[in-house]
């Protein structure tokens, strides 16, 4: 595994993209560290955790490619708990947080579909300028 290939991969990607990444690691990656009391998210947390070996382990294997984002893919089990507990909870800090990660994780994983299927399809060539 390359740490830094990874970085510098996503440093070559276009700045609204590092954008965005940074918004993910802090919505489904920081965020639910004020949630490990709910189940959302313990799962939420342990799904970012999967989801970052995944990735390495993807990146290692096939570079900075659009098969990435299959990575994601393990965010899905904390979205749906989180989607389910949040008629339970709909005010505070659980719903307000509920209201950044659904909508994140839906559009993010509408995006990573896209480029599995591209990948699959044969667009195969790295994604970044680095």
């Amino acid at each position: 595994m390359d740490p830094i290939g990874f970085l510098r991969g996503l440093w070559g990607q276009p700045p609204w993209v590092r954008v965005w990444v940074g918004w993910l690691v802090l919505v489904h990656g920081v965020m639910p560290l004020a949630f490990l009391g709910r189940t959302g998210g313990k799962l939420m947390l342990g799904g970012f955790v999967v989801g970052v070996v995944l990735m390495a382990l993807l990146h290692a294997r096939f570079g900075f490619t659009r098969i990435l984002g299959l990575a994601h893919l393990a965010w899905i089990p904390g979205l749906v708990v989180i989607a389910r507990d949040v008629w339970a909870f709909p005010y505070g800090g659980f719903a307000w947080w509920a209201g950044l990660a659904l909508p994140t994780g839906a559009l993010c994983l509408g995006i990573d579909t896209v480029d599995v299927v591209r990948w699959v399809r044969g667009d195969r060539a790295p994604t970044t300028t680095a």
